[in-house]
């Protein structure tokens, strides 16, 4: 779903997390697909902000108190990508190339060159993940559910 902000533009936490647990009640999905906002070193806060803003609707989309009201929906999981501790491999090698192809569209984000060199990277990193799991190339992520994200003390080291 495309929620409309503008790319590396300031977003409101709060506002954001309205329309994640609005979304969540009305889609009423399995589990949520976000940017790891606990990556070491990531400087676009707009990751961060849709990472944390995603997390916490998590957590409060079944509470039927919180903003916005409305009937409350459980998620089982949150994935998180372009995370440093992974726990998740998906096999990838069959859509590596729409993969790519989707990547390059970014036109915003990435040169010509710099697409050569991500795309040179993220087929060397997704070897490295399926190696020794039985795929070409994978994709990671940080698979949790909602009671990992409020004072888990062993959720790093899922």
């Amino acid at each position: 779903i495309f929620l409309g902000y503008p790319d590396a533009d300031s977003l409101s936490h709060k506002e954001l997390r309205k329309v994640f647990i609005r979304l969540i009640r009305e889609e009423r999905p399995d589990g949520l697909l976000l940017p790891d906002p606990w990556l070491p070193y990531e400087a676009p806060s707009g990751h961060v902000v849709v990472g944390l803003a995603g997390a916490e609707a998590v957590l409060f989309s079944p509470l039927p108190y919180f903003e916005p009201k409305g009937v409350t929906h459980q998620l089982s999981f949150v994935a998180f990508y372009a995370t440093h501790r992974p726990n998740t491999f998906v096999d990838v090698t069959s859509l590596w190339e729409k993969k790519l192809e989707a990547i390059k569209k970014h036109e915003s984000q990435f040169s010509p060159q710099l697409f050569q060199k991500l795309s040179l990277y993220l087929g060397l990193r997704s070897k490295e993940w399926g190696e020794g799991k039985g795929m070409e190339k994978a994709e990671a992520f940080k698979v949790l559910t909602p009671s990992h994200l409020h004072a888990n003390v062993d959720t790093l080291e899922c």
